[in-house]
């Protein structure tokens, strides 16, 4: 029974870190997320062939799946707050939550293979270095607050 209780405890608490990041003022939709469009071809040097393989087919998909995500979620919240719901409700509402999870990690996956497919080597270590900066800065902030 224990078993059951901690990935639901390890979801709960990873979901309120995930709001937390969502409600960053600076955080938007696509490659690059938080950086403009413009400042990344500069920092990257990126080729007109690059920008135009890395224009997002579909630019809101990404924050529709997180949307059907925190929906879940507030759905399963709102199911913990009822001690008259079933366990089992619970459960299948947890089951749902774990599956916009994975859509949205899917997705995020797929959109870094995408960038690793299209950028040079040096180009994506600059990348990832960014990315670890921002991931960097926003840590530090989420220390201060």
């Amino acid at each position: 029974m224990k078993s059951f209780h901690l990935p639901l405890i390890a979801t709960f608490l990873f979901l309120q870190g995930v709001s937390l990041v969502h409600a960053q003022p600076a955080h938007r939709e696509g490659f690059g997320s938080g950086r403009s469009k413009a400042e990344l071809i500069e920092l990257l040097h990126l080729t007109p062939e690059q920008i135009e393989k890395l224009s997002c087919d579909t630019p809101f998909q990404g924050k529709e799946l997180m949307k059907a995500l925190y929906r879940e979620k507030e759905a399963l919240d709102a199911l913990l707050k009822d001690k008259k719901k079933a366990k089992s409700d619970i459960y299948q509402q947890f089951d749902r939550v774990q599956k916009a999870l994975r859509d949205f990690h899917s997705h995020r996956l797929e959109k870094i293979l995408q960038i690793r497919e299209i950028l040079t080597p040096e180009q994506l270590n600059d990348f990832m270095k960014l990315k670890e900066d921002a991931l960097s800065d926003f840590k530090m902030k989420q220390k201060v607050q």
